[in-house]
């Protein structure tokens, strides 16, 4: 390595950091400045013009993802429907409800299913979600806090990723990335139905724990002593950013594996055990998963497994092709004209990979880009409407994880690198 790219140590980390005379920033990097403040508060003023505008009612609710007309405020008033088959919305609805009455989570959730007999198989743990969410709601108490909450997560999680997207690409292309992810969020945010899924909540959390992943391992080779705690540090946020995410939505569990085996497979990380702090967290999650299992086998004692759900877990989930990453995309892009955009962004993400040296970022990188797409290629959630039609929800969780890799693509371009040794 010659030339500019002849650093190391504390030097190396500062290289990639705009520069000015007087320690004044350059007229580029305050418009960098800007333009990311602007990304991130558009997520965040969405969130919150939620609470008071309702959202447009979607005519094909069944292919674009659900929608209805009224507000993150006026949804959490919502009281399911009695008699008629509920919706996965309404479960978690539901369940919120019957907890402002007094009953415990468990009990909740299981009398909402069992409101649908035959439905769900409530003797199984991945039938029920885990607890944290809806805790968090039930503290929260109104609907528009609660989408302002989410906002404030989903808007740090873009500045994270910035972070780690100027390791990559000089500051002005990392844009992209809070860029995708405002696209994303805010599509999300505007229908405030999604705000129910748990797979929403957990993006942000993912989508954070992969940027501190990434910046730990672009760091961690150069690190010197007065820096080796503050990567230590990062490395524990981000573990704990992934523990919250897997207690919000088990499915995140593929990608904090794949994080985990970056860090495994890094030779520098893995000398300086940075791996530990993430092996903590999914130890810690597998613990509160069993007490979860536990739990709900004590609350549906008496209840059998509904005939319907008698098939195999392979038999439910797997199911090879394109529709149900489309259903994916189509569910989070909401609209028809935004779909390339979609596809375009996940394309850039996934391109970028063979520019990547360093095996720790490449495992990370093809792991949460091209292994995640070809995970909702091969399997996704066994609910169909009646032309078959799959339904998208997963791609709330996957999406954002993706799409946050999107500047690594430009890459390939002239110009655009930070560092040629990553």
């Amino acid at each position: 390595m010659t030339g500019r790219h002849a650093r190391s140590g504390q030097q190396g980390e500062l290289a990639d950091a705009p520069s000015g005379g007087c320690g004044a920033a350059p007229p580029n990097a305050r418009l960098t400045t800007l333009l990311l403040g602007t990304l991130v508060a558009i997520v965040v003023l969405s969130s919150a013009i939620m609470a008071v505008v309702p959202s447009v009612q979607a005519r094909e609710d069944w292919l674009w993802g659900p929608s209805s007309p009224m507000t993150t405020t006026q949804l959490f008033r919502v009281r399911p429907r009695t008699h008629v088959i509920l919706v996965d919305e309404e479960i978690y609805l539901g369940t919120l409800d019957g907890m402002r009455r007094g009953a415990g989570f468990y009990q909740a959730q299981h009398d909402i299913l069992n409101a649908n007999p035959g439905r769900w198989n409530t003797s199984s743990p991945l039938t029920y979600r885990q607890p944290l969410l809806t805790y968090l709601w039930l503290m929260l108490g109104s609907g528009a806090l609660i989408g302002i909450a989410w906002g404030a997560l989903a808007s740090l999680s873009m500045l994270a990723a910035y972070r780690a997207a100027i390791r990559f690409v000089r500051p002005p292309f990392a844009l992209l990335s809070p860029g995708a992810l405002c696209l994303v969020y805010t599509l999300m945010a505007i229908h405030p139905p999604r705000l129910l899924y748990a797979e929403m909540w957990a993006a942000p959390l993912l989508v954070t724990a992969g940027a501190l992943c990434a910046l730990v391992l672009v760091g961690t080779a150069a690190a010197t002593a007065t820096t080796r705690a503050r990567f230590w540090l990062l490395d524990v946020f981000g573990a704990t950013s992934a523990l919250f995410a897997l207690l919000v939505r088990e499915l995140a569990l593929v990608a904090v594996a794949v994080m985990l085996l970056a860090l495994l497979l890094d030779g520098a990380a893995r000398r300086r055990r940075l791996w530990l702090p993430w092996a903590a967290a999914v130890a810690a999650w597998l613990a509160t998963y069993a007490v979860h299992a536990d739990r709900v086998k004590a609350v549906s004692r008496e209840d059998p497994a509904p005939p319907v759900m008698a098939g195999s877990l392979l038999g439910m989930y797997i199911h090879p092709g394109l529709a149900f990453v489309l259903a994916c995309v189509r569910w989070v892009s909401t609209t028809p004209v935004l779909v390339p955009v979609v596809i375009g962004l996940c394309a850039c993400a996934v391109a970028g990979a063979p520019t990547l040296r360093r095996t720790g970022l490449l495992v990370l990188n093809a792991g949460l880009t091209s292994g995640v797409l070809a995970l909702l290629v091969v399997s996704g959630t066994y609910g169909t409407f009646p032309d078959g039609s799959y339904t998208g929800y997963w791609g709330f969780l996957f999406l954002p994880v993706v799409v946050a890799w999107a500047p690594l693509g430009l890459r390939l371009l002239a110009r655009t690198h930070t560092r040629a040794d990553i």
